[in-house]
């Protein structure tokens, strides 16, 4: 008995196998073109007043308050997160962010800390302890040159630097800006205003900033200080 060839059988597979992948091909095709096309990064990434307001509804009242309070004053933030909302060019600060932790703070009185204002400012190396001591709620970059306060208002933060200012100067002791501030709050809580709480009034102008110097890190003051120090422990 003859053997009967099996060229015809593989050749039909192979035409079956072909037709199925191309029919394969053409519904994978036309699965792409239904699929709609991806919204941009760009239009996903626009922070409008809407997105905000649903973003804080679960923050606590304080920074929900304030951050709310900035939205109508200064419009849509520029960065927003889990943590924070960021604001820049907020004159006459540098930068504005209601945070949604609460820091509590004691003096004048209690309340939350949740609104850091940043400013560019130089302060002395030699009145830093100062207005840490003043205000524990004024931060210093010296480096970057910057000041910022953190309250509850933003009046309370333009009183915090006007004091942090006559303080820096030299035109105010660290007992005599508390003073000030104690009174200058109780004002604002009846809705009365002064000099400290409405606007800033000292110059920003030029460069801030304090990258120190090269070498060892120390001044000749600093040197001659630490000199000092060791012949009288000796």
């Amino acid at each position: 008995m003859k053997k009967k060839s099996l060229a015809p059988v593989l050749t039909v597979g192979l035409l079956v196998l072909t037709a199925c992948s191309a029919h394969r091909s053409r519904d994978q095709d036309e699965k792409v073109r239904r699929v709609p096309a991806p919204v941009s990064m760009e239009e996903n990434d626009v922070i409008t007043p809407t997105k905000v307001t649903d973003h804080i509804q679960s923050w606590p009242e304080a920074p929900r308050s304030v951050a709310n309070t900035l939205l109508t004053k200064y419009g849509p933030p520029a960065e927003m997160n889990k943590s924070s909302l960021v604001w820049y060019n907020t004159a006459p600060f540098k930068r504005s962010v209601v945070y949604r932790e609460e820091v509590t703070h004691l003096f004048p009185q209690k309340h939350s800390d949740v609104l850091e204002q940043v400013i560019n400012y130089r302060v002395p190396a030699g009145k830093v302890d100062d207005l840490y001591r003043f205000n524990g709620s004024v931060r210093i970059d010296r480096t970057k040159g910057e000041i910022s306060s953190r309250c509850s208002k933003e009046e309370m933060n333009v009183l915090a630097l006007n004091l942090a200012d006559k303080i820096s100067r030299g035109d105010m002791s660290i007992q005599e800006a508390r003073r000030e501030f104690n009174s200058s709050a109780a004002l604002a809580e009846t809705g009365t205003t002064n000099v400290y709480t409405t606007t800033l009034n000292f110059s920003m102008g030029g460069n801030t900033s304090d990258p120190d110097v090269v070498g060892p890190g120390m001044q000749a003051e600093e040197v001659r200080q630490v000199e000092e120090a060791q012949k009288v422990l000796e």
